[in-house]
């Protein structure tokens, strides 16, 4: 059994089957036969013949906190299984998300023991038959074989494990004889220490747990009937510290909400800290492991990304703990089944296309005290949800500079400019709405970019059932000056052909500002097109010969594509290989890091050098940072790594439905990611990690 303290949900793993039981532990259940009326209750089942969860004779449960996952381990037969606990209406504005299966990972089907690092994300796995011990990130899927001396363990019975926190080091514990115990590195995946003799002869180690407070492993031996203690080393435990902050997401509330901290060290004398913040009325614990304090409602206005710490004041003396985070997330009703988002940052505005009921939402993210563009309060904009677009919009791209927007009505197999730059009229005028040019088919436009220095835009038209997919290319213009003038906005001349299926595009600008050189020399008018349902290649668009100079074909269903200004390179998601692609357009040549689970749609912030990645399959925003700040010379920062991820983020379009929708876009000046929550008709507004 696996018990996630934030969301109060559990899951018992069954053996020898591939079903388990979700259990809620604070609330009833009556849609089941008989009703339970007395919390904990059964609320569903997860598995069955159609699903890759699978389990053995002696499964076990690691659960990460933060993601609200469990890893649970075949035991004996299957695969590890990935398991979304899924969540109810936990705070306002919550929709709540069903448990789900989100995957498999096919080690061995002897691995046994497993343990959760809920700040790194690691797990740490004990193989029953070959006694290899293993990390895998859930982070961005990377598997590691634990070493001693250079060589992999190979103890027999290597039957559980259990992770510190604090320290980021793992025990694997085998049960032959008098037991061994391996302590572990999961930084870098080597033993650090091994202690023979854990129990007495024949005791047999079944099952480890750790106290981070203490450094110490707590062995259960089955048959000798003890518990052996075990100091796992190292440096002493820091007395004051955080192991965990709940809730870690929490949504914008007019009402105080209950933060409760755990960790060691809190005393009478502890304070709790949001941003530096000294938060009043904290009650601790009598173990001093745990506080809990009340975050006014003054605090939880707006989407924000706090910083979490205990202070202690013992006379002169003040002692701070390490950092933990939470995130308060705000959430913005548009229409039926939101499908994109574009952000435009000079105003601090989203535009978001709604296919199900065919209209636009125009949403504010900044308040006008903060943003003097702003066009109103945060949130829906007056009536814009009124904006009647054509059959099913989905792709959406904004000219922040000439305050327009271009919409892509995938079903009507046309296009809607909508102006809202003109302060003397609704900031909400839908100016026109055209097809392509009689040499051009347009059936099915998937994808939307600007090239923001010649007021280009680029559609993709999928042509789903035919070999003819190409990439075509329109104008818009600014509004007249008159009281009634509009934007107006050029059919899309002949098509360009281009890899089947063409969804996501991107637009190197004309002009590179980047350049300390050469600048304002034109660069590359370069655009990047993800071909994904059938041929899976990047398209190298020349947007001034209207030709495709160049392919990469290592990546499987590019969904999402942007520009990185700042290092000069396409930000491509390889959805079904897990990667982010980064490709140089002078020479295509394919650079891959790890990205998150199906990462389906991805944004990017120049200002922080941080990319967003929607992972379709997890429910889950992933965020990759650059190691160093590029430099203007010659860019040669190490590769991105996926440094956090926000789990509870609701759910977006299926990657089954068309591609070419962003359904996140960020404002860098914010620091604030627009995503899309298809399921429960919003937009969530995520503030980003530092």
């Amino acid at each position: 059994v696996g018990i996630n303290p934030q969301t109060h949900r559990a899951i018992v793993a069954n053996a020898s089957t591939n079903i388990a039981t979700i259990i809620d532990l604070i609330n009833t259940n009556t849609t089941i036969d008989p009703a339970c009326t007395v919390a904990p209750c059964p609320l569903t089942t997860i598995g069955g013949n159609l699903t890759p969860y699978s389990t053995g004779a002696s499964p076990a449960i690691g659960i990460d906190p933060g993601l609200n996952w469990a890893v649970i381990t075949p035991g004996g037969a299957g695969s590890i299984n990935l398991v979304d606990l899924g969540y109810g209406s936990l705070s306002s504005g919550s929709g709540g998300r069903a448990p789900a299966v989100l995957g498999s990972l096919s080690i061995s089907t002897t691995i046994q023991g497993v343990g959760v690092n809920p700040e790194t994300h690691m797990a740490l796995f004990t193989d029953f038959n070959t006694g290899h011990v293993t990390t895998f990130s859930l982070l961005d899927n990377s598997v590691v074989s634990v070493t001693n001396n250079g060589t992999a363990l190979t103890l027999p019975e290597e039957s559980a494990a259990a992770v510190n926190s604090f320290q980021n080091i793992g025990v694997a514990v085998n049960a032959e004889g008098t037991g061994t115990a391996s302590i572990v590195d999961m930084g870098s995946g080597v033993v650090l220490q091994t202690v023979n003799g854990v129990t007495s002869q024949g005791g047999s180690p079944q099952s480890v747990v750790i106290d981070p407070a203490t450094n110490q492993a707590l062995v259960a031996n089955e048959t000798a009937g003890t518990i052996s203690i075990l100091s796992l080393g190292g440096s002493a435990p820091k007395p004051l510290q955080i192991l965990e902050a709940s809730p870690a997401n929490s949504f914008t509330s007019t009402t105080p909400i209950s933060l409760t901290v755990t960790g060691t060290g809190f005393t009478a004398n502890s304070v709790v800290l949001l941003d530096g913040t000294a938060l009043t009325g904290a009650t601790v614990s009598s173990t001093g492991r745990q506080i809990g304090v009340s975050v006014p409602a003054s605090m939880l206005a707006s989407p924000r990304h706090f910083s979490v710490q205990v202070q202690n004041t013992n006379g002169a003396a003040v002692a701070v703990s390490n950092v933990a985070s939470m995130n308060i997330i705000q959430a913005v009703t548009v229409g039926t089944s939101p499908a994109g988002v574009a952000v435009d940052s000079d105003r601090d505005l989203a535009v978001v296309t709604n296919s199900g009921s065919g209209n636009l939402s125009l949403v504010s993210i900044a308040p006008p005290s903060i943003s003097p563009q702003s066009l109103g309060p945060v949130g829906l904009i007056s009536t814009s949800n009124s904006l009647a677009a054509h059959i099913n919009p989905r792709a959406v791209a904004v000219d922040a500079r000439l305050g327009l927007a271009v919409v892509a009505n995938y079903s009507s197999n046309d296009l809607t400019l909508l102006d809202y730059s003109q302060s003397f009229q609704p900031p909400y005028t839908l100016a026109a709405v055209v097809g392509c040019s009689t040499t051009a088919v347009c059936t099915g436009p998937a994808g939307i970019a600007f090239n923001q220095d010649t007021n280009n835009f680029l559609v993709t038209d999928s042509n789903i059932d035919t070999a003819n997919s190409d990439v075509a290319v329109g104008t818009v213009g600014a509004a007249s000056s008159t009281s009634n003038g509009f934007a107006t906005i050029s059919s899309p001349g002949a098509p360009s052909a281009v890899d089947q299926t063409p969804g996501d595009i991107a637009v190197a600008p004309s002009f590179d500002p980047f350049d300390p050189v050469n600048n304002p020399t034109p660069a590359l008018t370069y655009a990047a097109v993800a071909s994904a349902a059938q041929t899976s290649v990047i398209d190298f668009f020349n947007t001034a010969t209207d030709l495709v100079v160049g392919r990469t074909n290592s990546v499987v269903q590019p969904n999402g594509v942007v520009y990185d200004s700042l290092n000069h390179e396409f930000l491509v998601s390889d959805s079904l290989n897990n990667n982010i692609v980064m490709v140089n357009p002078l020479t295509f040549v394919p650079v891959t890091v790890r990205g998150g689970f199906n990462p389906a749609s991805i944004a990017y912030n120049s200002q922080s050098s941080t990319i967003v990645a929607v992972n379709a399959a997890t429910g889950t925003l992933s965020f990759l940072d650059y190691l160093c700040p590029p430099t203007t010379a010659s860019p040669s920062c190490t590769s991105p790594e996926v440094r956090a991820t926000i789990g509870l983020v609701g759910s977006q379009i299926s990657t089954t439905a068309p591609l070419g929708p962003k359904t996140v876009d960020v404002d860098p000046l914010l620091n604030l990611a627009v995503l899309v929550d298809s399921e429960n008709n919003r937009v969530l507004l995520i503030p980003l990690p530092y």
